[in-house]
Formats: C-alpha cells, structure tokens, sequence
C-alpha cells in the first residue's frame, strides 16, 4: 500500500513539475509577444507619422503643380498676345516678335532674381 501512495506522490509530483514547467515557458511566450507587441505599436506610429509627412508633401506638390500649370498658361497668353499683335499690325516684322519675346525673357529673369534675393532674406 506504501508503494501506491509513492507512486501516486510521484505522478502528482511529476504532473506539478510539468505544469510549472508549461507556466513558466507561457510566461516567457507572453514577455515575448508583449514585447514583440510594443515594437509593433512603435512601428505603427512611425508608419502614422511618416504617412502624414507624404500627405503633406503630396499637398505641397499639388500646390507647386498647379502653381506652374497657371504660369504656363500665362505664359500662353502672352505669346497669343504678341502672336495676334503681329499678324494684326502690317508693319511688324520678325525681329519685332523676337524683341518682344527676349523682353519678356528679361522680365522673368528679373523677377526669378528678386524672388531669389527675397527667399535669400
């Protein structure tokens, strides 16, 4: 009868080692994922972070676009401009039409140059 108590002793031990055992390598299982968890969440955030900064400069580009596309059209305007001022007028010549395209040239250039010296400031 001795032999009964010991060998259930043994297997209740045994079973109580195995559980704690089984515990344990849970506990370390849920460090890891906790802390594979919180590197998550901060790469979650960086990615937010990184996603709004796109945004924006996807906004910025948009605005430059459009800035430019009215800029181009204004230069087409001009050109129209001089084009049917100098079909219109009989007296004008070639060389009339490339003064007045060199001295919108300088203009621009002059204007690229304050706004350079501007942004410099």
């Amino acid at each position: 009868m001795n032999y009964i108590y010991i060998i259930l002793a043994c297997l209740i031990a045994s079973f109580g080692v195995y559980f704690q055992a089984t515990i344990n390598q849970l506990e370390r299982e849920n460090v890891e994922l906790s802390t594979s968890l919180q590197k998550t969440i901060q790469a979650n955030e960086a990615y937010k972070v990184t996603m709004e900064q796109i945004q924006k400069d996807y906004v910025k580009g948009l605005e430059t676009l459009a800035d430019l596309s009215q800029k181009k059209e204004k230069e087409i305007r001009y050109v129209t401009t001089v084009k049917e001022r100098i079909i219109h007028d009989q007296n004008s010549t070639c060389i009339d039409a490339v003064n007045a395209v060199f001295a919108r040239l300088h203009s621009q250039r002059n204007a690229d140059n304050n706004a350079s010296t501007n942004a410099k400031d």
